[in-house]
């Protein structure tokens, strides 16, 4: 209904009036106007709500945009607010659930989803939330139970793939893990993670001519990836060690020492040189924004095991060891078996501390 509308029916009203006579003017005349008022509160109803849609919809675009900003906590206040004037929204509560997650509460965003999932269970972008939740808190199990959930519905689902590669990787199945990120480099050949992945996978098992081939067409796909980069750094360090270390203290810098792995890279690195005041600033570095990580903090206790054993006995510098000049393809594949393992000793005794 529209001004126009009103307007002609009060313009008939008066007609009605002039055919009905003097006795029934007062009668007609009321009708006219509780049908024009009530048209008038009928459009000013109808107007407002189009008005609040509107209000709504451009908030939630916002908050949407700023999570691509990376403004998590302004894009939460939106989205709260919205939430706290409707809360069966689900799909404000979806993205409030995404925002959390990437503010680092992984625990309130998986809460938040499983109430999602209740109401919603087969939708597919909340279970590629909740694994994402999940694998965010290290928890590998349900994290994995999440993208085979995806994958049921979104079978060529490339990025399911590889997370699912990823989670298995975690938990010590590296076939399972190796079908996976080769399943994802078929569906994308230019998938620069998955094939990095690959190559960490293949170096578990001991593969590691393969794994340098996956390393290097990560790096052809993206010269910035990190992953690729620290593999190779592994792998170059004893005969290569200048390129290995631009190799790793990229891989950190990449990750913005956000992630504990290309660090304890580095320090791998530097200790294979005998660098080792080098290596403690690394990790020290390193510990000051992971102060509780156990891999952080065995690594400075390898670091100084090693430097005590350069010194001797006695305390006095040893002379250093010339650079193998043979692939060490079986030690840099024991590293990375060694690696997943104290990840999975680390893990265990975060999530079970001694009492």
């Amino acid at each position: 209904m529209n001004l126009t509308t009103i307007s002609q029916r009060g313009n008939r009203a008066a007609t009605v009036r002039e055919r009905a006579g003097p006795h029934h003017t007062r009668l007609i005349d009321g009708a006219a106007r509780s049908l024009t008022l009530a048209a008038l509160l009928l459009f000013v109803s109808l107007w407002c709500s189009l008005a609040q849609a509107q209000s709504r919809a451009e908030k939630e675009e916002r908050a949407i945009a700023l999570i691509e900003e990376n403004r998590f906590a302004q894009a939460r206040a939106i989205l709260e607010a919205l939430l706290a004037d409707d809360s069966s929204d689900a799909r404000v509560e979806a993205y409030l659930a995404a925002a959390e997650l990437h503010s680092g509460e992984a625990e309130a965003a998986i809460a938040r989803l499983r109430r999602l999932l209740e109401r919603d269970p087969e939708n597919a972008d909340l279970h590629v939330l909740l694994g994402q939740a999940y694998m965010e808190n290290r928890d590998w199990t349900p994290a994995e139970q999440e993208w085979r959930a995806v994958l049921e519905k979104r079978l060529n689902s490339e990025e399911a793939h590889t997370q699912l590669a990823r989670t298995l990787l975690q938990l010590g199945r590296f076939q399972e893990g190796l079908r996976e990120a080769a399943r994802a480099t078929e569906i994308n050949p230019r998938r620069s993670d998955a094939h990095a992945l690959q190559g960490n996978i293949l170096a578990s098992l001991g593969r590691m001519e393969e794994a340098v081939t996956e390393w290097n067409r990560a790096l052809a796909g993206d010269p910035n990836n990190s992953a690729a980069l620290a593999g190779l750094a592994v792998y170059l360090r004893s005969w290569q060690p200048d390129l290995a270390l631009e190799y790793a203290g990229r891989a950190v810098e990449l990750s913005q020492w956000n992630a504990v792995g290309p660090i304890r890279i580095l320090s791998l690195v530097r200790r294979s040189r005998h660098e080792y005041a080098q290596a403690r600033q690394v990790v020290e570095k390193a510990l000051r924004k992971f102060p509780d990580d156990l891999l952080l903090t065995g690594e400075l206790r390898l670091i100084n095991s090693d430097e005590q054993a350069a010194r001797g006995p006695a305390g006095q510098p040893q002379a250093k060891k010339p650079p193998d000049q043979s692939a060490p393809l079986g030690d840099v594949a024991r590293y990375y078996r060694e690696q997943q393992e104290a990840k999975q000793q680390s893990e265990g005794a975060k999530k079970n501390p001694p009492k």
